[in-house]
């Protein structure tokens, strides 16, 4: 048997996920902030500006922001929520305004009014930005997570800093893909692998070392 089965059927070590697909152990703790910054968000509901968005669609928002350096991915952000279109919107340009990432990825059931009241948004409080859209597909999509995301975790190239999104992000893999647990956090992260990957080339280090440690530039 693998050491996994091995620690479970016989150390009592019941942390292999729910849904049998990640191991939230794998998530490892890290605080590795240099490299590029990327942005993802998931609607979890079709109204632009329902206050009880959760009522409506049942689903939550999840807005994830990383950081992509050439040993793997560090998680900065993480959070969830019952939000609308609106509100998630406000929370991503908030989010850029603080870490100025390269690109953003959404996904959205619906991609029209979702990239219209984006660009709107973007025109009223000057938030600009690359923007690249996903649409939501339950059947393909649970595939597309894992291959995204397995091979990662078990190389231990995603980290993130110990705190309420680190658990809640732990708490999705864990359950994932069972039917009735939440993904959207998941799916979020899962997006940066579709982004277009950085060449950090043979100095990288150098490139991306900060000049003031406490400011982080």
């Amino acid at each position: 048997m693998t050491a996994s089965q091995f620690r479970q059927e016989f150390n009592a070590d019941w942390s292999t996920g729910g849904g049998n697909v990640f191991n939230p152990k794998h998530l490892k703790t890290g605080n590795y902030r240099r490299g590029v910054y990327q942005l993802a968000a998931v609607f979890g509901s079709d109204e632009p500006f329902a206050k009880d968005a959760h009522a409506l669609s049942g689903t939550e928002s999840a807005l994830i922001v990383l950081v992509q350096h050439p040993l793997g991915w560090h998680v900065i952000s993480a959070q969830r929520g019952f939000w609308s279109v609106s509100e998630t919107i406000r929370r991503i340009s908030d989010a850029w305004r603080r870490y100025d990432p390269r690109y953003l990825a959404l996904s959205a059931k619906d991609r029209k009014a979702s990239q219209n009241l984006i660009q709107e948004y973007q025109r009223h409080h000057d938030f600009r930005t690359t923007v690249r859209f996903f649409e939501v597909t339950e059947a393909d999509d649970l595939d597309r997570i894992k291959w995204a995301l397995q091979s990662r975790l078990k190389a231990g190239r995603i980290s993130a800093p110990m705190g309420k999104g680190r658990q809640n992000l732990q708490a999705q893999l864990q359950d994932f893909p069972l039917e009735y647990a939440n993904n959207e956090m998941v799916q979020a992260l899962s997006y940066f692998d579709q982004l277009p990957q950085p060449n950090y080339g043979a100095n990288a280090r150098k490139r991306f070392a900060s000049t003031d440690y406490i400011a982080g530039y």
